[in-house]
């Protein structure tokens, strides 16, 4: 992780912690719980950990950390905060209380363990950040106007090759590229924000109208593959079972048209969108690269990446009014949450094409790999160890 963006996260999370005040609501809960143990026979202690108890959800539910993205929230796990933040932790605490009702120690005894866990973890990354501090290490902030868009390339995508990583920022742009010509019609110089491990995590800055299609396009994707995943654990349950590889191919033609259907539908809505002026003939030419692009992320995603667009905290984009701003927090607030990451199960499933050689034809729902003929022979798809080929791309202007 790079060390700036660590500084950054663990900046919100102090913050996060102060505003709700966790540290000193996991500590009354406790006290609370003990007199409750103690003394029994007084009401006034059931009262105060049922207050307690309630004023400490309310918190966590408010609290910042729900809507940190889902790179922050891997690095937070990282570091020792999993299940200790928002959401997370008012389940827990909520479980804790329903599964024990009877064993009252037992709670308590959970509930000080997360107490002094969390004490533990606020004091380890407030010395921190004071020492990066006194080190001149800064903490990496959007201003206003800004977005940023996240790769996180897993090791084994690439098997820590600098050939192939090289490869793969090339297909990044390629994809950063489509977006911005569909978004503001041209195709600027991307400014690289940061390159990070331990896992390779790029980070490349963009103007927030172009982060908002990239989100939304990586949404459609991931919400169409968390129902892939189940038919590709099923498949690797099969070949486990030692059911041959060509009895399989159905299933995996089934998980790439439902893929691919989904892209088809992405393609259009983002041009719908964005895209609504558009001279025609350009229009086509975007429709191929952006399915291309889309194709992309949805093999890379099944090769175990993840994605990550962040916004400004405070305003978004210059140009929008605060009714528009407000539309606009609120989309990315939803969107955002589907890019959560994911636990794979097996080999990769999908192999959507992602070059078309020049005067091929579009393909239909149905996934090109599994096809014959001439159309088959134009597409050329990215390679089951999950690297992007290298082959030049025509159509990208």
């Amino acid at each position: 992780m790079n060390v700036e963006i660590l500084n950054t996260i663990c900046i919100n999370v102090i913050a996060d912690i102060q505003k709700t005040g966790i540290v000193n609501l996991l500590s009354q809960l406790s006290t609370n719980l003990q007199n409750m143990i103690n003394q029994p026979q007084v009401p006034q202690h059931q009262q105060n950990v049922s207050n307690v108890k309630e004023q400490l959800i309310a918190q966590l539910h408010d609290s910042k950390f729900n809507d940190f993205s889902p790179f922050w929230k891997e690095n937070l796990k990282e570091i020792g905060f999993d299940g200790l933040l928002g959401n997370e932790l008012a389940c827990r605490i909520e479980d804790i209380f329903n599964q024990n009702q009877i064993t009252l120690s037992v709670v308590n005894t959970e509930i000080a363990k997360i107490s002094q866990n969390m004490v533990s973890l606020n004091t380890t990354v407030t010395q921190l950040v004071d020492n990066l501090k006194v080190l001149n290490i800064s903490n990496e902030k959007l201003e206003n106007g800004e977005s940023e868009f996240g790769v996180i390339i897993p090791r084994i995508a690439i098997n820590q090759n600098f050939q192939q990583f090289s490869d793969e920022i090339i297909e990044i742009k390629k994809i950063v590229d489509d977006f911005n010509e569909l978004v503001i019609g041209t195709r600027p110089e991307i400014t690289l924000k940061t390159i990070a491990s331990s896992d390779y995590n790029v980070l490349l800055e963009l103007i927030p109208k172009v982060g908002l299609a990239i989100l939304g396009a990586i949404s459609t994707i991931v919400l169409t593959y968390q129902s892939i995943l189940e038919i590709r654990k099923l498949n690797h349950e099969l070949k486990e079972q030692g059911v041959p590889e060509k009895n399989l191919r159905g299933i995996e033609e089934h998980a790439n048209e439902k893929m691919a259907a989904a892209v088809s539908q992405g393609v259009s809505d983002l041009l719908a969108k964005f895209a609504s002026n558009m001279e025609k003939g350009r229009r086509s030419e975007m429709t191929i690269s952006l399915t291309k692009s889309m194709n992309k992320i949805a093999n890379r995603i099944d090769s175990g990446y993840n994605f990550d667009v962040r916004f400004s905290d405070e305003k978004i984009d210059k140009e929008m009014d605060e009714e528009q701003e407000e539309k606009v927090k609120q989309e990315i607030q939803k969107l955002s949450k589907n890019l959560e990451f994911m636990n794979l199960t097996g080999e990769k499933i999908l192999s959507l094409p992602e070059t078309i050689k020049e005067n091929a034809t579009m393909p239909g729902p149905k996934s090109a790999q599994h096809q014959s003929g001439p159309l088959a022979d134009n597409i050329i798809g990215m390679p089951k160890n999950g690297s992007a080929g290298n082959e030049k791309d025509p159509s990208t202007k």
